[in-house]
C-alpha cells in the first residue's frame, strides 16, 4: 500500500495528531449480518446482559465504599466481571445457537457473576442461581398423514399442494450452526402408490442463489440404499430410463420411484439431505438421525393425524 498513489500509509501516532473530525456514523464491524443481534436483542441476551451490569455497578459502588478491604479479592473479583463481558457467553443466549452444552455456557456465566458475590462477601442475588437460558427447541420430524402426488416442477403449484406431507425444520434443528449460515429451511416428504416425494425449501432467495453451483445429495438408507445428486443448475431425469425426477426452481422437488429405493416398494425409508460445494459438506440434514417413515402397500395405508 505504501507505494499506492491514492494511498498515504501513516502510524497511529501520525494518525492521532492529524486535524480531528466528527463520524456521521460508525458501521457495526460484526462479523454476522452486520448488526449486532446475535449478542443483544433477545430477551435471554438482555437478562444476561441485566445480571451482568448490576453486578459490575455492585462490585464498583463497593470498590468505592471498602477502600481498606483486600486488594487481591478485589482483583480476583473486577478480573471475574472480564471473564463475563466476553462476548461468546451472549453467543448461547437466544434461538440462534443451541446445542447440547448451551446450559453448561448458561451455568458458567451466572457462576463467574455469582463469584464476585462470594468475593466480597455478599449474598448472591437469588436470580443468579435460575437459569437464563429457557427450554431448548428441537426440531422433531413429522410423519406424513395422506397420500399426495405433486407437481414437480420446483414451484409451490397452489396452497394445498404438500399439504398432509411429513416434513422437519431445519431451523429448529440446526443447533450450534448460524441460522443465516443455513441454505435450506425445511424439508417436505410423502408418497402414493408409485414414488417417493422429497421437497427442499430454501431459507431465501440468496440462499437459492447461493446454493446454484453446488450439488445436493439426496443419501437413502433403506433396503436399497441409494444416492441421488441433485444439481440446481440442471433439471430433469437422470437418464431416459430412470426412475428419478427432479426441477429446482423457487423450491427443490424431488420423484423417485419406490422400487428404486425399497424392495417390492413396500417398507421404511431412511434418508438424509447433504450439501456439497466440491467436495466440502457444507450443511446435512438431519445433523445426527435420518429422517424416517413407514411406506405402507397400496391400499393398506394407516394415517394417524400429526395434529
Amino acid at each position: 500500500m505504501s507505494v499506492d498513489p491514492l494511498i498515504e500509509t501513516v502510524t497511529f501516532g501520525e494518525a492521532a495528531r492529524l486535524p480531528a473530525r466528527p463520524l456521521q456514523s460508525l458501521y457495526a464491524g460484526s462479523w454476522i449480518n452486520h448488526n449486532f443481534r446475535i449478542w443483544i436483542g433477545h430477551p435471554e441476551d438482555n437478562a444476561a446482559w441485566d445480571l451482568l451490569a448490576a453486578t459490575r455497578d455492585v462490585l464498583e459502588e463497593f470498590t468505592k465504599s471498602h477502600r481498606d478491604y483486600d486488594p487481591q479479592r478485589l482483583a480476583q473479583a473486577w478480573n471475574q466481571i472480564y471473564i463475563a463481558e466476553g462476548s461468546d457467553w451472549f453467543w448461547w443466549y437466544g434461538d440462534e445457537h443451541r446445542g447440547v452444552d448451551n446450559g453448561r455456557f448458561d451455568a458458567l456465566f451466572r457462576r463467574h457473576l455469582t463469584a464476585v458475590y462470594d468475593l466480597l462477601g455478599l449474598e448472591t442475588p437469588i436470580e443468579l442461581l435460575i437459569p437464563i437460558q429457557g427450554p431448548v427447541k428441537t426440531s422433531t420430524p413429522v410423519p406424513p398423514d395422506c397420500l399426495l402426488t405433486p407437481d414437480i416442477d420446483g414451484r409451490l403449484t397452489h396452497f394445498y399442494e404438500w399439504a398432509g406431507a411429513g416434513h422437519y425444520d431445519c431451523l429448529l434443528g440446526s443447533g450450534t450452526m448460524h441460522h443465516t449460515n443455513c441454505l435450506i429451511s425445511a424439508i417436505y416428504f410423502a408418497y402414493d402408490h408409485r414414488n417417493v416425494y422429497i421437497r427442499l425449501d430454501f431459507r431465501s432467495e440468496k440462499a437459492l442463489e447461493s446454493i446454484r453451483g453446488r450439488k445436493i445429495l439426496i443419501s437413502f438408507n433403506s433396503s436399497r440404499p441409494k444416492v441421488i445428486a441433485i444439481i440446481p443448475d440442471a433439471a430433469g431425469r437422470e437418464d431416459e430410463k430412470s426412475a428419478i425426477e427432479y426441477r429446482v426452481a423457487e423450491i427443490a422437488e424431488l420423484a423417485v420411484e419406490r422400487n428404486t429405493i425399497l424392495d417390492n416398494g413396500v417398507g421404511r425409508v431412511a434418508f438424509r439431505v447433504i450439501v456439497l460445494d466440491g467436495e466440502e459438506v457444507l450443511e446435512q440434514w438431519p445433523a445426527a438421525k435420518d429422517l424416517e417413515f413407514e411406506v405402507s402397500s397400496p391400499g393398506n395405508e394407516l394415517f394417524w393425524p400429526s395434529g
